[in-house]
């Protein structure tokens, strides 16, 4: 939480930039950037000791973003989008990470930043309309402008499970990996949460531990991913035609350049409309997503494509009760954010990898040797806790700061 409480009768103390730019992931980049562009002084503050924002922490086994690579780049430089070659169609994190460094030192960021600077106060000085803030190590900065680049993805949500401070073992959470590598090799391995990290977590882990049990509440639609190579005649292709391709995510209501069809799905036979959805399975990706045109507005055509998704877990899936349990009912398809997995399925037919489904034996919470359900106690070495973030708001969740942020804008 970030808080309000900051004094500002000593103006002497603090350093001040006409704007102040909080966080170094891709918005916060871009800011400073601009910025400095008009023609303002800038000082950026960021908590992390680079430049990466989410992908800064988001350093767990699987990593990889869920768009295609040239949607999750900037597009406001020409010469960025000559001088960098994705490797990959969806890129890992590692990657991703790379690519921030690559664009910071191209335009010479870090020069603004001040890392490892946590702001834990701000304040709008209303009698000298300031902003004022102060880090955590008590340095205070003032600015004319404030802009918050924290992010949707910045704050992890805190552990709530009960008992976690008795565990003996090892205790991670997806969205503030620890930046060295984890060794699961003939480890027993808990991963509670089956978003979009837990999805792309459990695979990896899966190679090499020597039991993962999977803790689901509610079960993601996840598709294949189908990630491929960028191959160099590819690159120079996708380079020639940047251009039309920014043009056309910026005139379609998915932002992106994967395909859309005017098509309705009830417009066409049950047969045709199956091939083209065995199609898109094959093909992988975001493709069904655009497949028919009333999907997101027709709850039946939602449904046949929910089904078919389902049939496809029972083909995948070998043991019938498993694959029951991991089908997603009760919402539509794309009502949630739409999960892409690399053998996701395929896992649970591993021999040491099980389901727990907490809709069934709810978790107690944390013993010394690991995790207690309403039914049985489960023994772990390592607990991964992917249960995502405190989406949207982040640190900028707090409700005195946001009153004092509408006072000043009226």
């Amino acid at each position: 939480m970030i808080s309000t409480t900051v004094a500002t009768r000593d103006v002497q103390a603090c350093q001040r930039t006409d704007a102040i730019v909080v966080g170094a992931g891709f918005g916060g980049m871009y800011a400073v950037h601009r910025l400095r562009r008009e023609g303002l002084s800038v000082l950026g503050l960021e908590a992390g000791g680079n430049v990466g924002g989410t992908w800064y922490w988001n350093r767990y086994p699987g990593a990889r973003c869920d768009v295609t690579s040239i949607d999750y780049s900037y597009a406001f430089s020409e010469a960025i989008e000559q001088e960098w070659t994705w490797s990959e169609t969806f890129a890992a994190g590692s990657e991703i990470l790379a690519y921030a460094s690559f664009v910071a030192d191209r335009l010479d960021l870090r020069s603004a930043y001040r890392f490892d600077a946590r702001v834990h106060a701000i304040a709008f000085d209303d009698h000298r309309r300031v902003w004022v803030l102060a880090t955590d190590d008590g340095e205070r900065f003032e600015a004319d402008h404030l802009i918050m680049a924290t992010g949707p993805l910045s704050l992890p949500k805190p552990i709530d499970i009960p008992g976690a401070d008795s565990f003996k073992g090892e205790l991670y959470r997806s969205g503030k990996w620890p930046h060295h590598e984890v060794d699961f090799r003939d480890k027993r391995v808990g991963v509670v949460g089956t978003g979009s990290s837990g999805i792309q977590i459990v695979p990896v882990v899966a190679e090499t531990c020597q039991s993962l049990s999977v803790f689901q509440r509610t079960p993601s639609f996840t598709l294949p991913m189908r990630n491929r190579v960028v191959f160099d005649d590819f690159a120079v292709q996708l380079k020639a035609n940047m251009p039309g391709l920014r043009a056309v995510a910026r005139n379609t209501f998915t932002g992106g350049v994967r395909p859309l069809s005017t098509r309705p799905l009830f417009s066409v036979s049950v047969e045709e409309r199956n091939e083209l959805m065995e199609d898109a399975w094959s093909k992988g990706a975001l493709y069904f997503l655009g497949l028919f045109s009333d999907l997101l507005t027709n709850a039946a055509a939602n449904e046949v494509v929910a089904e078919f998704v389902r049939g496809k877990i029972s083909e995948t899936v070998d043991d019938p009760v498993t694959a029951e349990k991991l089908k997603p009912r009760g919402y539509p398809i794309f009502a949630r954010r739409p999960c892409l997995d690399t053998e996701y399925y395929e896992a649970f037919n591993k021999p040491h990898v099980s389901l727990v489904d907490c809709f069934e034996e709810p978790i107690r919470g944390f013993t010394e040797t690991g995790l207690e359900t309403t039914k049985r106690r489960i023994d772990l070495d390592v607990i991964i806790m992917a249960t995502g973030y405190d989406a949207d708001a982040g640190h900028r969740h707090h409700r005195p700061w946001r009153r004092q942020a509408r006072r000043r804008l009226a």
